[in-house]
């Protein structure tokens, strides 16, 4: 957003180009515009940095009831299928014909497909054209992480606001979570599905959701008999691992 800085208001004298121009100018107003420092990309705002609205905040435990085990599933299924079909037409397709961004895309595109299919009636697009899937009043969005659960994306002022979690409409005002899903390096096979979330840039919690849905249909399948809905398919993860994730969670 561009706001003036300084306004100089003098007359000109007489004898001046503006005089023997003709122009009839009692004043000349000369306003001096500079840009509000989060606004160094391209766009404007209806807002000045000081008016941002704050997104509501969410705690990890919030987030992990908002989501519920159901979801969590539905979300870690549609990332098993989006990997089965990145991986078909990953190595369908010959080297050749793969630019740069090729594999990347695929796994963007089938991933958001796949999440269109398992929450037809939660999902859109926002400002930007970013895919998202809204869940009990939290907005998902999605995105290829490494193994510090780091995404790379094109720096520009939604995506500034998206990470300091700071919103220009009243009307939309609820926390961002990122789904980041981990591949391995031949973008065959996924690694792990995880639920990111960042404040002010820097994450401030994240969830294992394929580790989450793994702990709870264990817990659930002790108490009670096998059923087919059970039979998911999630990232297996080795019994050491998931003791200290247990101990963590008892301790919090």
């Amino acid at each position: 957003m561009i706001l003036p800085t300084k306004i100089c208001i003098f007359a000109p004298e007489k004898g001046s180009k503006l005089c023997q121009a003709g122009a009839k100018v009692e004043f000349l107003i000369i306003i001096t515009m500079s840009r509000t420092p989060i606004i160094e990309y391209k766009g404007t705002q209806l807002f000045r940095d000081d008016e941002m609205i704050a997104r509501k905040n969410v705690s990890q435990q919030e987030f992990e009831d908002l989501l519920g085990y159901e979801n969590a599933c539905k979300i870690v299924k549609a990332c098993s299928k989006a990997a089965e079909e990145s991986k078909e037409k990953i190595l369908n397709t010959p080297p050749s014909h793969q630019n740069r961004n090729f594999k990347s895309n695929t796994w963007n595109s089938n991933v958001q497909g796949a999440m269109i299919e398992a929450f037809p009636n939660n999902s859109g697009f926002c400002k930007g054209r970013r895919f998202y899937v809204e869940i009990n009043g939290h907005r998902l969005f999605f995105k290829k992480v490494d193994k510090r659960l780091r995404y790379q994306s094109i720096t520009t002022k939604a995506v500034r606001m998206y990470e300091e979690q700071l919103s220009d409409d009243t009307q939309d005002t609820s926390p961002i979570t990122y789904i980041g899903y981990q591949v391995s390096s031949t973008y065959t096979e996924l690694i792990g599905v995880y639920a990111v979330h960042i404040v002010s840039r820097t994450i401030e919690w994240y969830t294992d959701l394929s580790e989450l849905v793994y702990v709870k249909r264990e817990s659930t399948l002790l108490h009670s008999q096998p059923t087919q809905d059970d039979e998911i398919s999630v990232v297996p993860k080795n019994k050491k691992r998931l003791n200290e994730t247990k101990k963590k969670r008892a301790g919090a």
